[in-house]
This record gives structure tokens, C-alpha cells and sequence, in this order.
């Protein structure tokens, strides 16, 4: 299930993201995944994975939750970070996600 879950990423997904961060971004949340997509990782995890600064992965969540790619399924509490839904379905033209925002 998971390579079928990646090659959906691959396939339809990640072609359709702004960046390479958003792309990388993206799959490192879904190696942290479960099978249902959800997952719960600090910023500060995915900025590390991914090879980029904390700030710029929290812009980057943002984006991908502003079009669709992710969906927030728990808020944060304390230290326990959000968890994430990968969607598995960005909506309409998100080669410019900030001009939605």
C-alpha cells in the first residue's frame, strides 16, 4: 500500500506543486506518514529532513494546507505538534499558492 501511495504522489501529485520544497516538504511528511496519510511531525523535524530552514517549512505547510495538499486533522497542544492528512489532491492552479492566501 505504501508504494501505491507513493506513486500517486509521484504521479499526480507532486508534478503539480510551486516548488521543490513544497514537493520535498511533502514527502517527507508522508514517510512520517501512516496508512491513512495522517501524520505528526515538528517543523522543526520536517525543516531538518527536508534541508531547510524552520521558517521556510512552516510557510511551506501553510502553503500545501492553503491548497489542498494537506488537510490540519489536530491542532497543536503544548509541545505536540499538528497532525496532517496528506490529501492526496491539490486544488486548481497551485503553482502560485501565496496570491489565494
Amino acid at each position: 500500500m505504501r508504494f501505491e501511495q507513493l506513486n500517486l504522489l509521484v504521479d499526480q501529485v507532486l508534478h503539480r506543486l510551486p516548488s521543490l520544497s513544497h514537493r520535498v516538504v511533502l514527502l517527507v511528511g508522508w514517510r512520517h506518514a501512516k496508512p491513512n496519510g495522517e501524520f505528526r511531525a515538528s517543523s522543526q523535524q520536517i525543516a531538518d529532513a527536508a534541508g531547510i530552514s524552520k521558517r521556510q517549512a512552516v510557510r511551506t505547510i501553510d502553503d500545501l494546507v492553503a491548497i489542498g495538499a494537506l488537510e490540519v486533522t489536530g491542532q497543536e497542544r503544548g509541545s505536540i505538534p499538528r497532525t496532517y492528512k496528506i490529501t492526496g489532491r491539490p486544488r486548481g492552479d497551485t503553482m502560485s499558492p501565496r496570491a489565494d492566501c
